[in-house]
């Protein structure tokens, strides 16, 4: 008979931030075991608080289910004597070797026909064992495989966890399930609220889990704890007369502070309101994990609202306390805009020379000037109007200003850079548009962060992040499988994303190489900074052959290429294109990231509503390609063939091949250049009959002149196909 199951991991509070993907982790663990173990069950809930991490299992059957595993021996004719009779003869040396190695008796063995001819098998039978012998070894295993971002060590155990383990419960249904980690031994008492509930409560079995708890003040179920966040905070806002700013992340973060949410209203000196939006958002939001309050038409009010762990009836003196704390953090953020208010940007911007931006790479006022240069770049690329120019270089030169405001030094307020920027630059009598830029410039911060919404803000959003790269990579700092400690990818990710959803047509490659010489381009300081930069470049990364500094370069440009090209196939792979699609297009050209993402998804979509133009057009590629290839033509780095001499065509379906490829060539190049996808593939498909009669009729492999004429008309026609994509990647 089935019964439900839970297993509790009870700790001392663990960070908010773990508890998700450590929750996440659970669940999947739990039914690999299960899987594993041949344990069966219905369904798996996941539970979780700042002090458990818990599984109920519903369902999960008395035992395992009974096995049967076969091992295969000798041949059957080499395994027995032959028998006149037709029978089983004896067996031979092998078989009672096989036998004896197995610990089976010989009559024991069994023949199974297999597709290499009969053989000996020794066959076992295993019944399955009851569920609390495999649940005792299943749940200490998916313990000891849980990972957090940040593990800890106590005592003398010698298990990494999040934090210390205090108590483990295990059921099966009203029997226990026993096991020990790290020292604690299973049992069937688990603990309510710290404060509220501290007596341990004995269960019965684990349906009794979440009512006995709910009794003893804690919502287990997150999910359910959220929603009550949720319902705290906006009941606590009316009844301060307003309402709640409730935002995701902080939501998901009370939701994990808390076990039994209250929610209360406070309020501070309306005189703050002075203050930024953004700095006293940052203040309650970041540093209080408050929610901002606000009126009707969306005007922050002097109140906020929060949830707290504690006692209900004492929700009065914790308010109390919380608008105490609130009161010096929101003078701290007054005094630090004041101050700030007495510079001014251009002074901030010469303090940037004494700012390293990375050793090795110069200063921050440096890597502005940079940032300049390629700006000015890419806006002449994209042909923007002379007005976005003219603010994207303006915001690219004070962009990192505010690294040097008191309110940005401030640990408590440095994720507000950029955004201060933009205040302090409105502030300054900036044009709007440049505060914007500045603003907008790091976006995006998070792999499905917004990005930047105006033109000059995207401009120097790429222009910064590929410097960053650039400098990282020319200075030996990459990304490994397991390690990006500077975020290359997520800054990659985000040029790619811009690029994509904005539609920004431009040469990748083309920009690379301006961010990659201007690192080595623009004069240090002083003289003798240059001299050490050039000498570190050296020792970092020496090349063989004394290529000097343009080789460094050049293994620059491919990595920083690289990185950004493994962007470019996840997200077009993410856009529901196959993967044999993404490798095609990736093996074209592709220099124009947005053109090949439109090619991508054009091609993925004429695949799947154009099989048979699809299949042409395929069949007749690879005919060229698996000629080509062979012979180096199509590999990387060669040399393109030059076009063949018509005059040289001595048979009648090399001229006809030739013929119907000028016809079509420049339509196809139109087709492709105006996103007529499917027109390009119709033109290239209705190439096959003559790519046939030629391969069936002429001898390419001639040895001789003729050989290198006819490999220099397929290559023609390879490069036309080679425009959407490299066919020899499709996947028939």
């Amino acid at each position: 008979m089935a019964h439900d199951a839970l297993l509790e991991i009870g700790v001392e509070e663990i960070p908010a931030r773990f508890m998700l993907p450590a929750l996440e982790q659970l669940g999947e663990l739990l039914a690999q075991q299960l899987q594993e173990r041949r344990l069966a069950y219905e369904d798996i809930r996941i539970c979780g608080t700042p002090r458990r991490l818990a599984a109920l299992i519903s369902q999960v059957a008395e035992a395992q289910e009974d096995s049967q595993e076969e091992i295969k021996g000798p041949p059957a004719e080499r395994a027995f004597d032959p028998d006149p009779a037709g029978g089983r003869g004896k067996p031979t040396q092998a078989a009672l070797g096989f036998a004896k190695s197995r610990g089976i008796r010989p009559e024991d063995l069994v023949v199974r026909e297999t597709d290499r001819g009969p053989y000996v098998f020794a066959v076992f039978a295993q019944k399955g064992r009851p569920a609390v012998e495999v649940l005792a070894e299943a749940f200490p295993q998916v313990i000891s495989q849980l990972r957090f971002a940040k593990a800890m060590r106590w005592g003398y155990v010698s298990l990494r966890f999040a934090r210390p383990i205090r108590w483990l419960v295990g059921l099966h249904g009203d029997q226990v399930v026993p096991f020990e980690v790290a020292g604690v031994k299973s049992g069937r008492s688990t603990r309510g609220h710290r404060f509220l509930a501290p007596p341990e409560i004995e269960l019965t079995s684990p349906g009794d889990y979440l009512p006995s708890l709910r009794e003893a003040y804690v919502i287990a179920d997150h999910e359910e704890r959220r929603q009550r966040v949720a319902q705290e905070a906006a009941s606590a806002a009316q009844s301060a007369g307003g309402e709640a700013c409730v935002d995701e992340e902080l939501l998901n973060e009370l939701t994990f502070l808390v076990e039994w949410p209250t929610g209360i209203a406070g309020s501070f000196d309306p005189e703050y309101l002075k203050l930024p939006e953004d700095v006293l958002i940052t203040v309650l939001r970041k540093n209080q994990k408050y929610f901002p309050v606000v009126d009707g038409r969306g005007n922050l009010l002097p109140k906020f609202v929060t949830c707290h762990n504690g006692d209900p009836a004492a929700s009065e003196l914790i308010r109390q306390g919380h608008e105490r704390v609130i009161r010096p953090r929101l003078a701290d953020a007054q005094f630090y805009f004041e101050q700030d208010r007495q510079a001014s940007l251009t002074d901030w911007q010469n303090e940037l020379k004494r700012v390293v931006f990375m050793e090795g790479a110069g200063s921050m006022h440096r890597k502005c000037q940079r940032l300049q240069k390629l700006a000015a770049w890419l806006c002449k690329e994209l042909r923007l109007p002379t007005t976005v120019a003219k603010a994207a270089k303006r915001a690219a030169k004070l962009c990192k200003a505010d690294l040097v405001s008191k309110m940005v030094m401030e640990p408590d307020f440095s994720s507000l850079q950029g955004i201060m920027g933009g205040i302090y630059a409105e502030l300054s009598g900036e044009p709007h548009d440049v505060a914007l830029a500045i603003r907008e410039h790091y976006l995006p911060t998070a792999a499905g962060g917004p990005l930047p919404q105006t033109p000059a803000g995207r401009v120097l959003s790429i222009a910064d992040k590929m410097d960053t790269i650039a400098c990282c990579f020319a200075l030996g700092e990459v990304p490994t499988g397991t390690e990006d400690p500077h975020g290359l990818r997520r800054q990659a990710h985000g040029i790619v994303r811009m690029v994509l959803e904005r539609g920004l047509p431009f040469s990748m490659g083309h920009a690379v190489a301006r961010a990659v010489q201007a690192f080595g381009a623009i004069g240090y300081d002083d003289a003798q900074e240059d001299r050490v930069m050039q000498v570190a470049l050296a020792e970092m990364w020496p090349l063989a052959g004394g290529e000097g500094f343009a080789g460094h370069q050049a293994l620059c440009w491919r990595g920083v290429v690289g990185v950004l090209e493994s962007q470019l196939a996840r997200l077009v792979a993410d856009g529901d294109v196959e993967y044999d699609v993404v490798r095609q297009v990736m093996s074209s050209p592709h220099d124009d990231f947005f053109e090949a993402w439109q090619r991508a998804q054009a091609l993925a979509t004429l695949r799947r509503e154009e099989p048979e133009l699809w299949g042409e057009a395929v069949i007749a590629a690879n005919r060229v390609a698996n000629i080509l290839r062979p012979h180096g033509v199509r590999q990387t780095g060669s040399t393109p063939l030059p076009p063949p001499a018509p005059t040289g065509f001595e048979e009648e379906e090399e001229r006809g091949l030739w013929a119907a490829f000028t016809q079509a060539r420049d339509g196809v190049q139109r087709a492709a250049e105006e996103g007529d996808y499917k027109r390009a593939l119709g033109l290239l498909a209705a190439l096959k009959p003559s790519i046939d009669l030629f391969f069936d009729r002429v001898l390419v492999m001639t040895g001789d002149w003729r050989q290198q004429n006819r490999m220099q008309l397929l290559d023609q026609v390879d490069r036309s196909f080679l425009r959407l994509g490299d066919f020899q990647q499709i996947v028939q």
